[in-house]
C-alpha cells in the first residue's frame, strides 16, 4: 500500500474518492447538528469520540462501549463484557468523555442471563443491571431519546453495533438507530465493519450517504490521524 507509489504512479480508485469526499466533509464542513453515534466494543474508538466533542453537537453512546463507560461511572454491569484493558489505559480521556454534556449515555438496557437468542431477557434501568446478566442492548427509552435525537440532525456518523444486532432479542437498538438515519434528511455516514454488516442485514445501504469498506481507516480519519497509505499517493 506504501511501497508501491514510491516506486510507480499510484492513484486512489472511486471508491476511495468517494469515502474521502464524504468523511472530509462531515469533519471539516459539516452541516449542524451533526451527531455520531458510536457503539460496538473496543475502547479504541474512545480517541475519535474525544476528538469529536468540540465539532459534534451530539453524541450518543450504545454497544458494550457505553456499558465500559457506565461501568467507569461506578455502575454495577454485572456479566456484561467490558473492555477492562481500555478502561485501565484511558482513564483521563473516558473522564473527559462522560462528564462532556454532549454524550449521552443509556437510561435503561436489555439484559440476557446468557449470551443465547434463547437466553431469558429482561428491560430494567441501567442501575439496576444484575450480577450474572449481562447487558446485550439499549433499552426502548434510551432507543426513543437517541431516535429523537437522530430526527433532528443534518450529518450523521454511526460507528459500531447498537446491541448484539445477529440476536433477534437484541436487535431493536440497532434497527431503530438505523432506520432513524435511513428515514433522515441528513448526510449518514455508517463506518465500516459491524456497522456495515448491520446496515445490510437491515436492507439500509442504499439509503445512506455512504457504508465505509474501511471502518479502522475511517476511525483513524475522526481520530485526525493520516492515513499513510493516501499519503503515499500524493
Amino acid at each position: 500500500m506504501t511501497g508501491v507509489p514510491s516506486f510507480i504512479p499510484g492513484f486512489a480508485g472511486l471508491g476511495v474518492e468517494k469515502e474521502m469526499t464524504a468523511l472530509k466533509k462531515a469533519l471539516e464542513s459539516p452541516e449542524h447538528p451533526l451527531v455520531a453515534v458510536v457503539g460496538g466494543l473496543k475502547a479504541d474508538k474512545l480517541a475519535a469520540v474525544k476528538n469529536l466533542l468540540p465539532t459534534a453537537d451530539a453524541i450518543l453512546m450504545a454497544g458494550a462501549l457505553a456499558f465500559t463507560l457506565l461501568k467507569a461511572k461506578g455502575l454495577n454491569m454485572g456479566a456484561s463484557k467490558i473492555d477492562q484493558e481500555g478502561i485501565e489505559g484511558n482513564a483521563d480521556m473516558i473522564q473527559e468523555i462522560i462528564n462532556s454534556p454532549k454524550v449521552s449515555l443509556p437510561t435503561d438496557a436489555v439484559i440476557a442471563d446468557d449470551f443465547s437468542e434463547t437466553a431469558h431477557h429482561e428491560t430494567v434501568s441501567v442501575d439496576g443491571v444484575k450480577d450474572g446478566f449481562m447487558a446485550l442492548d439499549i433499552g426502548p427509552e434510551t432507543t426513543q431519546k437517541y431516535v429523537e435525537v437522530l430526527k433532528t440532525a443534518k450529518t450523521i456518523l454511526w460507528f459500531g453495533p447498537i446491541g448484539v444486532f445477529e440476536m433477534e432479542p437484541f436487535s431493536h437498538g440497532t434497527r431503530a438507530i438505523g432506520t432513524a438515519m435511513a428515514e433522515s434528511d441528513a448526510l449518514t455516514i455508517v463506518g465500516g465493519g459491524d456497522s456495515a454488516s448491520a446496515t445490510a442485514k437491515l436492507g439500509l445501504e442504499e439509503k445512506m450517504t455512504l457504508v465505509s469498506t474501511g471502518g479502522g481507516a475511517s476511525l483513524k480519519m475522526i481520530e485526525g490521524d493520516k492515513l499513510v497509505a493516501v499519503e503515499a499517493l500524493t
